[in-house]
């Protein structure tokens, strides 16, 4: 499938330990249960099927411990700079831990520098490139909000099959001892590609971030974007999420968090900065990773 390409030892090299996804899938979900719903049009400029009246994030039942007020989420959500910190190849030399990171990790060319772009409110914060595998390093780009500092983090993309197999697996290596190891790491947003089918190595992301209770929300790319397929047809993105999703259904009790994007059209980026100023609430509250 698209992207797959010989990167597919994603989980050999991320987690040594192996074991299977249906080890304790009773763990998982929990309190992670919220979904997003951002605006989207298609190409003709009708309404898409990801359409909602509101760009928020809805909160289960069991989530009431996280909803913040309205006051809260403004300020939180508020970016008042955004500007590119570092880079690094060791999680030794990331900046040190005093501040929250969300981390966005997904298949080259997913839009990962885009969105980074999307969240920031710069075009050129992070490089974007039409070539699979440009971010082979770990960036950190520092957000200043109403409410505080928070670390954006892109993370190397997998699956792309022009690198020697040598630096793949170096880079798989680090970005696992990140994800294991990163003690201020408060939830990772698994990027995922709504023009293209359910693809191999996102669902094993998926699985390595579930069995290592690893927070994830799921964020869908390029909603605004339709791919031809084999008949000729143009492929709609919500039909890829469903697929998706059924995939994920297998296995999780309940889905992860959702939000769909756009960097073209900008739909998304209200329903993601709400969802990390209710996490970074959460982190705060004691009660995120490491605390």
């Amino acid at each position: 499938g698209d992207g797959d390409g010989d990167g597919g030892d994603f989980l050999s090299a991320l987690d040594a330990r192996g074991g299977s996804f249906e080890e304790d899938d009773e763990t998982r979900g929990g309190e992670w249960t919220t979904f997003g719903a951002a605006g989207a049009s298609s190409e003709d400029g009708s309404d898409s099927e990801f359409d909602d009246d509101d760009d928020e994030l809805y909160l289960t039942d069991a989530d009431d411990a996280l909803t913040l007020s309205t006051a809260q989420q403004e300020k939180g959500a508020s970016v008042k700079s955004a500007k590119y910190l570092q880079t690094c190849v060791r999680v030794q030399d990331c900046p040190p831990p005093n501040f929250p990171e969300i981390a966005v990790i997904g298949r080259s060319n997913v839009g990962k520098s885009s969105l980074v772009n999307l969240l920031t409110g710069r075009k050129d914060v992070a490089k974007t490139s039409k070539n699979p595998g440009k971010t082979q390093t770990i960036n950190h780009f520092e957000m200043i909000t109403g409410d505080g500092k928070w670390y954006l983090v892109d993370l190397p993309g997998y699956g792309f099959a022009n690198a020697p197999e040598r630096l793949r697996k170096k880079w798989a290596l680090f970005t696992r001892e990140y994800l294991l190891e990163r003690e201020n790491l408060l939830a990772v947003m698994l990027l995922i590609d709504s023009t293209v089918e359910p693809q191999r190595l996102d669902l094993e992301c998926l699985e390595f971030l579930g069995e290592n209770d690893i927070p994830v929300s799921i964020v869908f790319t390029k909603v605004d974007k339709k791919r031809k397929v084999k008949s000729g047809k143009r492929a709609k993105p919500e039909e890829n999420v469903e697929a998706f999703c059924r995939e994920v259904s297998e296995y999780w009790e309940e889905m992860p968090p959702m939000i769909f994007t756009s960097s073209k059209t900008g739909d998304g980026k209200a329903a993601l900065l709400n969802h990390v100023a209710t996490l970074r609430q959460f982190f705060k509250e004691g009660e995120g990773r490491g605390k």
